[in-house]
This record gives C-alpha cells, structure tokens and sequence, in this order.
C-alpha cells in the first residue's frame, strides 16, 4: 500500500502500518481516499490518503457512504496515462502492466 500522506509518500507499507498512521489515540481521519494503482506479483497496490479534515473518535461523523463503509472513500482507479487511452474496458492485464512501475 502507499500513503500519500504523513511523510509516507512513495514508500510501500504493510496493511498495518498504514493503520498505524491512520489511527490515532482513538481517532481517525474523516475521510480516507482509496484507489487501485495496479498489481504485481498477487499482491495489489493500493493508494491511500486521509483528508485534511480533523480526526474524529464517531464513525457517524465520517464519509460513511454507502453506510458501513466508515471513513473509506473509493475513487476507482489511478492508473498511467498511457494504460488510461488503452480501448475499454480494461483488464487484469492492464492492472499488471500499471503493477509492473512498482519494485
């Protein structure tokens, strides 16, 4: 995973170290965007960033859209420009192909 926050930029993290980041003395970010950059070798990259908004303890007060889904906010896909002006719709290898620029 890559968080695009908290100094973590470009690095590759484990499920629970950007959970580490993400909560904090009971908080955590309102909201939390999440997206696919690619997949390599089984595993998937996922790119996350919390908002700007202040932390919160209630999940009542997060994005929470649809309900249950707390703070996490799906944008889809972030993928390179050239994969994007493939023809559609796009594959599992076109998910490879985006995987391949990660080490």
């Amino acid at each position: 995973m890559g968080l695009e926050a908290l100094k973590q930029q470009g690095k590759e993290l484990s499920l629970d170290e950007v959970l580490f980041f993400l909560y904090r003395d009971g908080t955590f970010p309102r909201v939390v965007d999440v997206a696919v950059r690619g997949i390599r070798d089984g595993r998937t990259f996922i790119w996350i960033r919390p908002s700007e908004h202040a932390y919160v303890s209630d999940l009542t007060h997060t994005w929470n859209t649809p309900a249950g889904m707390g703070p996490f906010k799906s944008i889809g896909l972030m993928l390179p420009d050239p994969i994007w002006k493939r023809p559609r719709p796009l594959s599992t290898l076109d998910l490879k192909d985006a995987g391949e620029k990660w080490e």
